[in-house]
């Protein structure tokens, strides 16, 4: 009886499998570099002066925003919104407690934390970088909770262009 249900299956199976014709897909358009204007002396002071207030530090083992964060990124994203032109880098930290790999892993869920919290506030994704140290740069190298909790910390810069020298050797 296993045979024929198996005959059965097979021929349906086979009866339902067609062919099915090549699609010709569209060549992809071509992509051209986008020229942003750059960053003017103002804006990168507007937006470096709302980065002196950012303080976002997260609890043990945690990658949730806390109010008093939440306050100051609201602050940084009113300038970048004014600001379009800048564009910021977060990087997590951990302590030191933990795996090298986990305290990486949380270390970019925090950075993504603080980014994903900006986008709801209105800033391009354009202008904003992420980056993990996990436990490789602490504020504090003590062995102490109120050390550990500084270390727990996202860092929050402005990203200046790389300055290309045009010298011959």
């Amino acid at each position: 009886m296993t045979r024929i249900a198996l005959s059965v299956v097979l021929a349906l199976v086979s009866g339902c499998v067609r062919a099915v014709p090549p699609v010709a897909l569209a060549p992809a358009p071509e992509l051209l570099p986008v020229e942003l204007e750059p960053a003017t002396d103002a804006a990168l002071a507007d937006v470096e002066q709302a980065l002196a207030e950012v303080n976002v530090h997260f609890e043990f083992d945690s990658d949730l925003l806390d109010p008093q964060a939440m306050v100051s990124l609201q602050k940084l994203a009113k300038a970048l919104r004014r600001n379009k032109a800048v564009t910021v880098v977060i990087a997590g930290n951990c302590d030191e407690r933990g795996t090298e790999e986990y305290n990486l892993l949380l270390a970019q869920r925090r950075a993504e934390s603080a980014r994903q919290y900006l986008t709801l506030l209105g800033v391009t994704d354009a202008q904003l970088d992420t980056i993990s140290y996990g436990a490789e740069r602490p504020l504090s190298t003590e062995k102490t909770e109120a050390a550990y909790s500084l270390n727990r910390r996202d860092d929050v810069a402005v990203k200046r262009p790389a300055k290309v020298s045009m010298t011959s050797r």
